[in-house]
């Protein structure tokens, strides 16, 4: 595995400060990728960037670019993929967090302009400000929202149109890049965590052809492709079996039971392979 946790000389960041969701949700492996252990990626990066300018490296304008590039692919897959999936199943995502995006996006000139350079202190502490608020924020609202919203495979399903090279989010180089980059900056104890979710990730999220089309109605950036392009891999034959309630009418399958105890088998199976 590629060695994980290399700085510890700052602040270094694991875990959430989050109290509105946890590990007990069965739906908690399928968001903790994208709401935490990429989120401590970016708090620690973020602090070596600093302490490598309080030192004056040259290497802190370097690794902030790599930092904001990484930052820009992570905003993008969210605006343009989870809030949409989340707005078209009738949840408001908050003003704050559209408002997040958009500070970190403006501050971002200007620190790159005073890195390095004599104010490059204060340029990059004004960044670590607007970044911890909004990765609190997002982990308050937008991740119990995410579990409270989608089933389980459809967490994991929505997790794979981010490495869909039908979908340009995130192409083979910067993938490596980024996983790279990733297990770079977060703890041990993270980094196996992460690990075994992309095992996970393989084989969860996979849904039939109505739940993919409910899935993606909502999503404008996936209009106009086929449902083969946007589900690849993940796409099963057939559709889903119809359940029925007490009064007999169709209802759509319940989120987070079936499909979250089958993604626990698959994760069984993992911890029996790696013991």
């Amino acid at each position: 595995m590629v060695a994980c946790c290399r700085r510890r000389k700052s602040t270094f960041h694991t875990g959430t400060k989050s109290t509105s969701v946890g590990p007990d949700h069965p739906s908690w492996h399928a968001v903790e990728d994208n709401y935490v252990y990429i989120h401590n990626a970016f708090r620690n990066h973020l602090e070596h960037i600093i302490q490598l300018s309080a030192r004056n490296s040259p290497k802190a304008k370097s690794e902030l670019e790599k930092w904001w590039e990484i930052l820009q692919v992570h905003t993008k897959v969210e605006d343009e993929i989870f809030m949409p999936a989340l707005e078209s199943r009738g949840f408001s995502v908050p003003d704050f967090i559209h408002e997040g995006h958009e500070r970190l996006a403006t501050t971002i000139p200007r620190v790159m302009e005073k890195v390095p350079g004599p104010e490059a202190g204060a340029a990059l502490q004004e960044l670590k400000d607007a970044l911890m608020q909004h990765l609190d924020e997002e982990e308050d609202a937008i991740m119990l929202a995410m579990v409270n919203t989608f089933s389980v495979d459809e967490l994991w399903a929505l997790d794979s149109l981010i490495v869909n090279p039908k979908l340009d989010y995130c192409p083979k180089d910067l993938l490596v890049k980024i996983t790279i980059w990733w297990f770079g900056n977060i703890s041990w104890g993270e980094g196996w965590a992460l690990l075994k979710n992309f095992r996970t990730a393989g084989s969860a999220g996979k849904l039939p052809s109505d739940q993919w089309q409910k899935l993606v109605a909502g999503i404008p950036a996936l209009q106009g492709l086929s449902l083969e392009e946007v589900a690849g891999d993940k796409l099963l034959e057939g559709k889903s079996p119809v359940s029925v309630n007490r009064e007999g009418d169709a209802v759509d399958p319940t989120p987070n039971t079936k499909d979250a105890a089958d993604v626990k088998d698959v994760e069984r199976q993992e911890d029996d392979i790696n013991v």
